[in-house]
């Protein structure tokens, strides 16, 4: 066997174990498709050993990223590619997802690859005709505007985060799978069309990607409120920047919170709060050491904390994991009003007893056109989004 077969063997046996892969059909087209064509001058260790890789575009600035291989079947199988459908993929990265995509659809599909960068088309298509997949349509234009030379699609798939979603797509076809920018975070969703341009996403799964290029995919910027902390949210705090600054300035209450036995898997909380309290009151904060310690903050570094806003920012609770790894506790840090944070401990052990995502709804409704609606602070958009925790009410 050639090394680099046994490497890839290794690796989709390791995604099977895992259950990261759970389709014979997804397994069987991952071991046919060599992934270090698709990453021409990469280490082979590296390439197979299921790492997310970027990659320079020789010609231009642009750079690209061949994603987890994981995070790659994960999207696929919540798409349900079958034989003889035709799939646009907005995002050919370095065609590998593509290569993925034939191999699924077979010689009575179709798959369509689309780039707005001329440099990452050009790789792509190289990649992907070097490997042997003269099938594969590659073609250059907006993504936001899918492909509608090639429509109808009986499947879309978008391989960078978005914070909205286009008619295009879902005029194109009728079932989609995107990283959706919500609550802060990026979660794969994937989505199955309703009447009148509603979307009806079920499950979800945290993720990270590059931003999709072009007019939805530049994401609302984070906001710097001192020299030690950083914070994001779907939408402007410009206005309430100062008075969350002045509450951060001030040392928390700090209480621990048990995880809940699946503690691989506590990062579905953002989800959860912004079900209970919606995504537009979930923030993301980051905590860079500055030059003068703050005793509260010391073992911070560089880890995942999400937070919930209180009303005209008058009070902040947030959830940080202050050890590298969890270890079974989070804490709560919460400043001001007693009452949020009595909501939020509430929030964090209903969550705990059911921390899976796999039954939640995120539900899209168009505002009727691309400037009918806006979130406060935000621009406007194009779908309303709504998420459902099972069984959980939102808070008053």
């Amino acid at each position: 066997m050639e090394r680099w077969r046994e490497r890839l063997a290794h690796l989709v046996d390791a995604l099977l174990a895992d259950g990261l892969v759970t389709e014979p059909r997804l397994a069987a087209a991952l071991c046919r498709v060599p992934r270090h064509l698709f990453l021409p001058g990469v280490d082979p260790e590296l390439v197979y050993g299921g790492q997310a890789i970027p990659v320079r575009l020789a010609g231009g600035a642009a750079q690209t990223v061949s994603s987890e291989p994981a995070v790659m079947a994960r999207m696929i199988e919540r798409l349900g590619v079958r034989g003889g459908m035709r799939v646009l993929e907005i995002g050919s990265g370095t065609g590998y997802n593509a290569a993925l995509l034939a191999e699924l659809v077979g010689p009575s599909g179709q798959v369509v690859t689309m780039e707005s960068d001329p440099h990452a088309r050009a790789f792509a298509e190289a990649n992907l005709r070097a490997a042997g997949y003269e099938r594969v349509e590659v073609v250059q234009g907006e993504g936001w505007d899918g492909w509608p030379l090639g429509a109808p699609f009986d499947a879309l798939e978008v391989t960078a985060a978005t914070r909205d979603l286009s008619t295009a797509w879902v005029e194109q076809a009728p079932r989609l799978v995107l990283p959706l920018e919500l609550a802060a975070h990026d979660w794969i969703v994937a989505f199955r069309r309703g009447p009148w341009g509603t979307l009806a996403g079920r499950g979800a799964e945290a993720c990270a990607f590059v931003p999709l290029r072009g007019r939805a995919g530049v994401p609302q910027p984070p906001l710097r409120l001192s020299r030690m902390w950083t914070v994001a949210a779907d939408r402007s705090l410009a206005d309430e920047g100062s008075r969350l600054a002045a509450l951060l300035e001030r040392a928390p209450e700090r209480h621990a919170v048990p995880l809940p036995p699946q503690g691989s898997r506590p990062w579905t909380l953002p989800l959860y709060l912004a079900a209970r309290h919606g995504p537009e009151r979930i923030l993301r904060l980051w905590y860079e050491p500055g030059l003068r310690p703050r005793t509260h903050l010391a073992a911070v570094r560089h880890l995942r904390i999400v937070a919930v806003l209180g009303p005209e920012a008058q009070s902040l609770c947030a959830l940080v994991d202050p050890v590298e790894g969890g270890h079974g506790q989070l804490e709560l840090w919460t400043w001001g009003e007693d009452a949020l944070a009595a909501t939020v401990r509430e929030d964090v052990a209903r969550w705990a007893m059911e921390p899976s995502a796999e039954d939640v709804r995120v539900d899209a409704v168009p505002c009727g056109g691309p400037t009918a609606c806006s979130r406060p602070g935000s621009p406007p958009h194009v779908y309303d989004l709504t998420v459902r925790w099972p069984h959980v009410p939102p808070a008053a």
